[in-house]
């Protein structure tokens, strides 16, 4: 074990060096999967695109009048806004705070290891949003879709520009892009298990998620040592605004994107789609797409703020 300071913060650099070794073998862009995703072979028409339980209006009454061949097709469209808001975590926030680690930003990520699984991740991430961009692209084939919806940016991307324009300082804007490429890659897991582990949808759609959710398990690790890395170098104003910040980027990659939805629902002409989307907002305002805070819980931990973090874990 390696630490900054003694009786400190302490950083596992036997993870890292054993994170960087396994890649060959661990990663899922050194495996054979390039074409999975090119084909169709295996694709069921019967069986849904995405499931009926992530979408947030599919027991409303105004909704449920809606003819099943449409809703149907809002289902296949689901998928795509899941996709597109898996490939801006990866592409519009983790990237972007891995650039700035490898950029030297942030004082503690020095280290030949760290470097190295930190360029190993980066390939990583594109790899799979290659893998989810061939899987909406065959989703389109299979489902003869011709339209193209405009989905908006994902909510924490926009959150995340939102809170830097309200910041005229750079190394706080810095500091929000790393908070939330933690947050994200150390909870990401949850996200991407709404798939993985869904019943009922496409087996293909299931098995994108699942590869990219193996992935992110040694992703998050990494991140908890970076984590643990930089924050052992900030000084006391860093320290707080990095935990007062992360409850936000927490909030952020959680939360239910009604924007997107409402785009798909005015797309096709749904009745009563702008009292859907209001409805839902009001009625499931305190309700996220993700649940699961145990990625943040463990960063609050190993950075001993768990009394300092204004957020509750429950």
């Amino acid at each position: 074990m390696e630490t900054t300071d003694p009786g400190s913060i302490e950083i596992n650099m036997e993870l890292i060096s054993r994170l960087m070794k396994n890649w060959p073998k661990r990663a899922s862009v050194r495996g054979c999967y390039f074409d999975e995703f090119k084909s169709n072979e295996g694709y069921d028409p019967s069986l849904p695109d995405y499931p009926i339980e992530l979408v947030p209006f599919w027991r409303h009454p105004d909704f449920e009048r809606v003819d099943s061949e449409l809703k149907f097709k809002i289902l296949t469209w689901g998928w795509m806004v899941y996709n597109t808001r898996t490939i801006h975590a990866e592409e519009k926030i983790v990237n972007p705070s891995f650039d700035l680690i490898l950029q030297d930003t942030f004082d503690g990520t020095n280290s030949f290891e760290m470097k190295s699984v930190v360029h190993q991740s980066l390939i990583d991430e594109r790899f799979h949003s290659y893998m989810h961009y061939n899987a909406m692209f065959m989703t389109k084939g299979v489902r003869n879709v011709g339209e193209e919806i405009a989905i908006p940016d994902s909510i924490t991307y926009r959150l995340l520009l939102m809170h830097q324009n309200e910041e005229p300082e750079e190394w706080k804007r810095k500091l929000m892009v790393l908070a939330c490429g933690i947050v994200s890659e150390t909870s990401i897991n949850a996200y991407l298990s709404l798939l993985s582990k869904s019943k009922g949808v496409q087996p293909k759609h299931a098995l994108v998620s699942k590869l990219h959710d193996i992935d992110e398990y040694a992703h998050s690790s990494l991140l908890v040592e970076i984590a643990k890395a930089v924050f052992s170098f900030f000084g006391q104003r860093e320290r707080a605004f990095f935990v007062r910040y992360l409850p936000k980027a927490m909030d952020a990659f959680c939360a239910q994107d009604y924007s997107a939805w409402q785009k798909v629902l005015s797309y096709f002409h749904i009745p009563k789609s702008d009292k859907i989307i209001a409805d839902c907002e009001q009625e499931l305002a305190h309700s996220k797409l993700v649940n699961d805070y145990s990625g943040l819980k463990k960063i609050a931990e190993e950075l001993n703020i768990s009394r300092d973090i204004d957020y509750e874990f429950n």
